[in-house]
């Protein structure tokens, strides 16, 4: 259990850093996406702001598939199975954002312009210069937002159909355990879930 329970703290203090550091909002253009950021980092520039979106938008990943994992190694544990390989797949997703995030051309100069004249009745002066993808409909855009919207679907899905598996465990094996450990283990389900 804490194979995945310092990885899933360490991620969601990442996830609330990286929070505190951008405060970010996006804005789509005909062309590009402007990530707008309020936090400390526009004082440091847009190069900051930009590798800060490309490593929060992983993060959230990765905390949600370390939850989710979190139940399913319960149930695992509970069944005796060994399933490190479909573990390490789920962990594909963030990676491949991240890649994804770099194949494109990064044009912060043109960003910056094509926002400013497609929203002018905006107020762009809070966050100082800003930048973003030069590109947001190629096929790695649409990829990282395909990908993301899977996961952020099926993850909970997923969860959702271990949970009875998990708790018809531990039924079975109700008499053999302590009052204070099934209802240990049946609010660590049901918290996995939440």
């Amino acid at each position: 259990m804490t194979y995945f329970l310092y990885p899933s703290n360490i991620s969601n203090f990442l996830l609330a850093l990286l929070t505190v550091f951008l405060q970010f909002r996006t804005v789509q253009n005909t062309r590009s996406l402007a990530v707008l950021c309020q936090g400390p980092c526009k004082y440091l520039g847009p190069d900051w702001c930009f590798h800060g979106y490309t490593l929060i938008l992983p993060s959230a990943a990765t905390a949600g598939i370390l939850n989710i994992h979190m139940l399913y190694y319960r149930t695992t544990k509970m069944k005796n199975e060994k399933v490190r390989f479909i573990h390490g797949l789920w962990y594909l997703v963030p990676i491949m954002i991240i890649f994804c995030f770099y194949i494109r051309p990064i044009d912060f100069e043109f960003v910056y312009e094509e926002t400013l004249s497609s929203h002018p009745d905006y107020d762009f002066s809070p966050y100082m210069k800003f930048g973003g993808f030069a590109d947001s409909h190629d096929v790695y855009a649409v990829l990282v937002n395909l990908s993301l919207m899977i996961t952020a679907t099926c993850a909970p899905m997923f969860g959702y159909r271990w949970r009875k598996p998990t708790l018809n465990i531990l039924e079975k094996h109700h008499n053999s355990l302590s009052a204070s450990r099934i209802s240990q283990f049946r609010d660590l389900i049901h918290v996995g879930l939440n």
